[in-house]
C-alpha cells in the first residue's frame, strides 16, 4: 500500500497537488482514468515471475507430494508459491483477492479473531492461517489474510487450471498444521488444504522466496 501511495502522490504531482481538487466533470475523469491505469502498471509490477508448469518427459503435469514440490522447486534456485502469491495472482485474474486482518499476531481462537472470521465469511472472504511460531504445530495458528476466489476467471492456457502446491515449511505463510498445507486450484482460483502426501502440480516462482 505504501508503494501505490507514493506512486499516485508521484503521478498527482505537481499540477494535481497545486490544483488540490479537479475542477471539471471531465477533469475529474480523466484523473481518474489515470489513476486506475497507473495503479493497473503498479499491480502488474507486484504480481509474482510464475514459471512454467513441471512436467514430465512426455509433456505431462507431474503431480507430486508436498516435500517433492519443493524441493523440485529448489533444485532450480527458485521457490514454491506461498498462498498470498498465489493469491495475487488470482487477483490479476479477477479474483476480489485479498483483505488483511487487524490480528495478524492474535491465534485464531482469540474471541476478536473469531468475531472478525465470522465477519468476513459473511462477505464472502475465508481465512487463510498461518502458524505463529516455529514450535506451533496444531495449537497457535492465526490469520494470514482473508480471501476471496469471486469474479476469478480461469486462464485459457494449457495445464494452468490444474491445482498446484503452495509452500509449505514451517514457519511460513501457508502453513495450516503440522502436515497439511494450501493448494491452488486452477480451474476456481481457490485455496484448500491436503495433507503434504497428497499428489498435486508444481509451478515455481522465479528466485528465492520474499524476505531471503
Amino acid at each position: 500500500m505504501v508503494l501505490v501511495a507514493a506512486s499516485l502522490i508521484g503521478m498527482l504531482s505537481p499540477q494535481v497537488l497545486a490544483k488540490e481538487l479537479c475542477q471539471s466533470v471531465a477533469e475529474c475523469q480523466a484523473l481518474r482514468n489515470a489513476a486506475e491505469l497507473h495503479l493497473r502498471e503498479v499491480f502488474d509490477r507486484a504480481i509474482p515471475a510464475f514459471g512454467s508448469i513441471s512436467r514430465d518427459k512426455d509433456g505431462n503435469i507431474r503431480n507430486l507430494s508436498s516435500n517433492d514440490a519443493l524441493w523440485t522447486c529448489e533444485d532450480r534456485d527458485d521457490h514454491l508459491p506461498s498462498t498470498r502469491e498465489w493469491a495475487i495472482l488470482a487477483q490479476s485474474r479477477g479474483a476480489l483477492g485479498i483483505r488483511e486482518t487487524q490480528y495478524p499476531y492474535l491465534q485464531s481462537t482469540d474471541p476478536k479473531v473469531l468475531a472478525e472470521i465470522e465477519q468476513m465469511k459473511a462477505t464472502g472472504y475465508e481465512p487463510i492461517l498461518t502458524t505463529l511460531s516455529h514450535q506451533s504445530r496444531y495449537d497457535a495458528l492465526a490469520v494470514d489474510f482473508y480471501y476471496s476466489s469471486s469474479g476469478y476467471v480461469p486462464p485459457a492456457a494449457n495445464g494452468e487450471q490444474w491445482s498446484f502446491w503452495s509452500y509449505a515449511g514451517m514457519p511460513s505463510p501457508t502453513v495450516y498444521s503440522a502436515d497439511r498445507a494450501y493448494v491452488f486450484d486452477g480451474s476456481k482460483g481457490t485455496l484448500f488444504m491436503q495433507f503434504w502426501s497428497d499428489r498435486y502440480g508444481v509451478r515455481c516462482v522465479d528466485g528465492p522466496p520474499p524476505g531471503l
